[in-house]
């Protein structure tokens, strides 16, 4: 396969280069308030990618598309590639393990040695259509508030990944929200956070955030205010 440049990454280059991202975590567009102004970044599920309405047939120039996928789904992963998604959110992230799991499995090739004919002509035509654009992945994990600190080093320390995102639980402080921002920053890292649909993303900023995102009708967990201290 002939090398080709990489198609630049806006939202991977805006973290590189410390531009606060406001984002979404939203269901399909019909739903949510996805029309508002001043988003630079959706989030929604992979199922959404997958189906003929919502994400799917969206088309946005002004806004990035980003899309959760497991960490252990590797097929799920290798096909959000191969449509071109550029921006993977993923879940499922509990420790350095899943995380190299993951980056593995964004980067896999078929084993070409363990597949019939007809499905190594199927791998190399897959792996083509995944890599032949030559996209430049932005993979984001989204770690649970409650992460020990060691842990949430680590898994920051993976390459592979472009930056961190905080789901909060209720009971996390603000203080102890602000400490890992820049923590993750200080590793070389792009700090982001979910934060309530009524949350002020500014707040989030000036704590050391570049990538705030605002729930609304996010089917993983409910996030509670957190109460500034």
């Amino acid at each position: 396969m002939i090398a080709v440049a990489a198609q630049p990454n806006r939202l991977k280059a805006a973290l590189w280069e410390g531009r606060p991202q406001r984002g979404l975590f939203s269901v399909p567009p019909g739903e949510s308030g996805f029309s508002e102004a001043g988003l630079d970044c959706v989030i929604c599920e992979a199922g959404e990618i997958f189906a003929r309405s919502g994400f799917a047939a969206l088309q946005a120039d002004s806004c990035e598309i980003a899309v959760c996928a497991d960490s252990h789904a590797r097929l799920v992963l290798q096909s959000l590639l191969r449509k071109g998604i550029q921006n993977i959110v993923l879940t499922g992230i509990a420790g350095p393990s899943d995380a190299r799991a993951a980056i593995m499995a964004l980067h896999r090739r078929p084993d070409r040695r363990r597949l019939s004919a007809g499905d190594r002509w199927r791998g190399m035509r897959e792996e083509n259509e995944t890599h032949a654009d030559g996209a430049e992945i932005c993979a984001l994990a989204l770690v649970d508030g409650a992460v020990d600190m060691e842990n949430l080093v680590a898994i920051a320390q993976m390459q592979g990944l472009s930056g961190l995102i905080l789901d909060p639980v209720p009971a996390i402080s603000q203080e102890r929200v602000c400490r890992i921002a820049h923590k993750i920053r200080s590793l070389g890292k792009a700090p982001g956070i979910v934060i309530p649909h009524d949350a002020e993303p500014e707040y989030y900023f000036a704590c050391g955030f570049l990538f705030v995102a605002r729930r609304e009708g996010h089917s993983h967990r409910g996030v509670a205010s957190l109460s500034r201290i």
